[in-house]
C-alpha cells in the first residue's frame, strides 16, 4: 500500500519528477532535469512524540580515474561540512566542519576550501531561503542493512565504492499549508548544491 504521506511529496514536486519508487524508509525520485540523478525523501520520528522530520538526500557521483579513487576520496573526506545556524528571529548560516566528521574522523584535519567556495558561490542564500534544520555535505558512502552508518562510513574510507557526495537537508515538523513550498525549496537547494559540487570537486582535487 502506498503511504499517504509520500503523496504530499509527489504532488509538491510533480513537475520536477520523471519517475518514483518506494525504498526502505522512504521514496526515491528521479528528476526531470536536475544536477543530481536521484532524490531520496524519508521521514524520521522526533523523539517520543508523534511529530517527525522530513529528510531529503541527494547522492552526487563524480567521475574519477579508478587508480586515483582512494586518494581523492580521502582528500574530499577532509572537506565535509555542514550549515551552522545562528540567531532565532533572523537566522544566519555559515558552512563549518561537519560534526560527524569531527566525531568519527577526529584525526583528519578540516580542509575548509569547499565550504569557502560554496559560500562564495552564494549557496548560503539558498540555505537561508530553505531554512533547513540540518544541512550536511558528506563524502559518498552506501548504507548496508547489516551495518551501522558509522561502519559504512569507515568501510567507504578504507575502500571507496565511488567518488562523490551525499547532501542531506532535514526539516520538520512541516505544516500542511506550507509543505509544497518547503519541498520545492529543498529541491532547489539540493539541485544548486549538486551543481556546485560537480563544478568545484575536480578543481579542488586538482589544485
Amino acid at each position: 500500500m502506498f503511504p499517504e504521506e509520500y503523496a504530499r511529496i509527489l504532488l509538491s514536486l510533480k513537475d520536477k519528477i520523471r519517475e518514483w519508487r518506494l525504498t526502505t524508509g522512504g521514496i526515491a525520485l528521479e528528476p526531470v532535469n536536475a544536477n543530481f540523478d536521484l532524490l531520496v525523501v524519508g521521514r524520521q520520528a522526533l523523539g517520543f512524540s508523534s511529530d517527525y522530520k522530513w529528510v531529503f538526500t541527494a547522492p552526487i557521483v563524480i567521475d574519477w580515474p579508478e587508480e586515483k579513487l582512494v586518494e581523492a576520496y580521502r582528500r574530499i573526506k577532509m572537506m565535509e561540512c555542514e550549515a551552522e545556524a545562528k540567531g532565532v528571529i533572523r537566522r544566519t548560516y555559515l558552512l563549518v566542519e561537519s560534526s560527524i566528521k569531527r566525531s568519527i574522523f577526529h584525526g583528519l584535519p578540516f580542509d575548509d576550501r569547499l565550504a569557502k567556495s560554496l559560500q562564495e558561490a552564494g549557496l548560503i542564500n539558498l540555505i537561508k531561503e530553505a531554512s533547513p534544520d540540518e544541512f550536511i555535505i558528506s563524502a559518498y558512502y552506501e548504507l548496508k542493512p547489516e551495518k551501522s552508518f558509522v561502519e559504512c562510513m569507515l568501510e567507504a574510507y578504507m575502500k571507496p565504492p565511488k567518488l562523490g557526495w551525499l547532501v542531506t537537508a532535514t526539516k520538520g515538523p512541516i505544516a500542511e499549508i506550507i509543505f509544497p513550498r518547503v519541498a520545492r525549496r529543498m529541491f532547489k537547494l539540493l539541485d544548486e548544491t549538486a551543481f556546485q559540487l560537480r563544478r568545484l570537486t575536480p578543481r579542488l582535487l586538482e589544485a
